[in-house]
């Protein structure tokens, strides 16, 4: 998504379905190292709310999933 618009998918995500988990993926390398250690890394999340020069970032970490939508 537009990087302006992450805070409002993220709070769509809680409204609409509070059943999944979704995880920003934003932030300067080391936050964005936390995340993906943390949450990407040990699977936990059903939906990865980022953007696209994030997907460019983090792009070979991104890769090792079969991505579902």
């Amino acid at each position: 998504v537009p990087k302006s618009t992450l805070k409002n998918w993220e709070n769509e995500f809680k409204k609409w379905c509070p059943t999944l988990k979704g995880v920003v993926l934003i932030g300067d390398q080391e936050t964005r190292q936390q995340i993906i250690s943390d949450e990407i890394v040990t699977n936990n999340f059903d939906a990865i709310i980022t953007s696209y020069e994030m997907v460019l970032k983090c792009g070979s970490t991104l890769k090792k999933f079969m991505w579902k939508y």
